[in-house]
């Protein structure tokens, strides 16, 4: 089978799981919405944005540079299990000692409890077998649409039967834990080979060495995405954060969806054609017009008609998010355009040039998000994103040009 072949089957496959996922979310945040007040939403946001935080920070971009070799992935396999439990752990005590202190920042005891039972996610998500990057490395797209619906499934009803049961907003953190002790037990039956205690610190190095800008990236990626998150709920209110973050949720859903299922099939395509420069400038501008052609109506339509969606999906207390979707669904397009990018640039090792990407961003976003909030509230929020994202594009497009994919 060609690439091409491969490529619309892997997006067939990817783009079923986003479909598939999309509408349960888009039904499950219907039902959240009446059941939780946005201050419920906005504690849940805190503890999710420290949790990311931490595992950004701890990121070794081993599942990439797995993905990358074209050699036998098996030999790394222990080394990367034993040094993802460890990564685990230490997330783990990190969230705990620095509960306290991030329920001072916020000003919101609330959130204290919420960060206490989400710290042990990623304690149990250390213990995932890593060979499921097979799946992407592969190009077994099949396999991964089965595996990853099948735990969305189990996070999202266990979610809505603790909330709905208990009327709390920390049902979302136990399906949380529920989703990551269900991958852990099915990564372990349907893959192999099955991880064992093992650590070799040379092949530890090995992906450090070469995962060290994909770490980077992942740390500036992360304050460049979530400083407006921080700003709102430490400027404004964490009531308000929950609007914004709802609105920031369901303006990404579709559009950045759509760029997501496209770079998760091109990155394994790309790296096989890496050496063939023309062939994969050509692989590129395909995807950049399929992703063009799909999110550019999504963004008309959520702007045109942001108050009836947030209407449909969420009801009359949360329709202040109206008018920041109509912005974020602006940053939506922009972002997933400017997404295509980065498939192409991981399959020929140019890790160094997102995090430079990265870094712009969050120094642009920087300067401009305090005076917009202080000037407009919190839709100032979503122009910084806006504007960050903008001026970025310039030095993507002079990459592209220099690395001859454009």
């Amino acid at each position: 089978m060609g690439y091409t072949k491969q490529t619309i089957k892997g997006i067939s496959w990817i783009g079923a799981f986003r479909i598939v996922t999309r509408i349960i979310s888009f039904a499950r945040t219907a039902l959240l919405a009446r059941l939780l007040t946005p201050r419920d939403f906005g504690v849940f946001g805190i503890a999710t944005l420290v949790l990311s935080f931490l595992e950004i920070v701890t990121e070794t971009g081993i599942n990439i540079i797995l993905v990358q070799k074209k050699e036998n992935i098996n030999e790394f396999i222990n080394t990367a299990w034993v040094t993802s439990i460890i990564r685990g752990v230490l997330i783990s005590i990190f969230i705990i000692v620095l509960t306290p202190f991030i329920a001072g920042f916020f000003n919101d005891t609330s959130a204290v409890l919420m960060l206490y039972v989400i710290s042990v996610v990623p304690l149990i998500r250390g213990f995932i077998n890593p060979s499921i990057t097979k799946f992407i490395k592969d190009l077994e797209f099949k396999k991964e649409f089965m595996y990853r619906t099948s735990i969305f499934f189990v996070e999202s009803v266990v979610s809505l039967g603790i909330v709905f049961y208990s009327q709390s907003v920390i049902g979302l953190a136990f399906g949380l834990i529920c989703g990551a002790f269900f991958e852990v037990i099915l990564s372990f039956i349907v893959v192999r080979p099955r991880p064992q205690f093992i650590f070799d610190k040379d092949k530890l190095f090995d992906v450090l060495g070469k995962g060290k800008w994909l770490t980077a990236t992942g740390i500036f990626q992360y304050l460049y995405q979530n400083i407006d998150d921080v700003v709102v709920a430490k400027m404004v209110n964490v009531s308000t954060f929950g609007i914004y973050d709802m609105a920031y949720r369901i303006s990404m859903l579709p559009i950045t969806e759509i760029s997501d299922v496209i770079g998760r099939v091109t990155f394994p395509v790309f790296v096989h054609m890496n050496t063939e420069i023309e062939r994969l400038r050509t692989a590129f501008l395909k995807s950049f017009i399929l992703t063009a052609a799909i999110v550019i109506p999504i963004g008309l339509i959520f702007y045109i008609f942001s108050k009836e969606i947030v209407l449909l999906l969420l009801g009359s207390q949360w329709i202040q998010a109206s008018e920041i979707l109509k912005v974020l669904a602006l940053f939506g397009v922009i972002r997933a355009l400017t997404q295509t990018a980065v498939p192409v640039l991981y399959a020929i090792n140019k890790q160094d040039i997102m995090t430079k990407i990265s870094i712009l961003n969050f120094l642009i976003i920087a300067i401009v998000i305090f005076p917009t909030v202080s000037a407009y509230g919190v839709i100032g929020a979503a122009y910084a994103a806006v504007i960050s994202h903008l001026l970025a594009v310039p030095y993507l497009i002079y990459v592209l040009k220099k690395s001859s994919i454009l």
